[in-house]
């Protein structure tokens, strides 16, 4: 198993891309789950909430509510619900704007 990098480690890996890809845009389905924690990450979210509508969350290969400092800290302060969706079958948890 690879060794998770330090939070610098990764803050400097995330400059290092800013820096390659300077007219990408940040605010896209994959990039932001792989951005360091911080508050410009929680703006990201917000961002990708309001074009989007709605994240699933809690499922294989998507972001987890339970690990994920950011999302916490969304729910705790109102700013995003969670809602569960589905019938008898599989049920999907969906994050969205308050």
């Amino acid at each position: 198993m690879a060794k998770l990098k330090t939070r610098r480690e990764r803050q400097a890996l995330y400059e290092i891309d800013k820096v390659l890809h300077p007219y990408s845009d940040f605010v896209t389905p994959n990039n932001w789950r792989y951005m360091p924690h911080g508050a410009e990450r929680r703006k990201l979210i917000l961002q990708y909430l309001a074009e989007h509508e709605t994240i699933a969350v809690n499922n294989k290969w998507q972001a987890n509510t339970h690990y994920d400092p950011d999302l916490k800290k969304l729910i705790k302060q109102g700013k995003i619900i969670m809602r569960k969706e589905g019938g008898l079958g599989k049920r999907q948890t969906y994050l969205r704007l308050a």
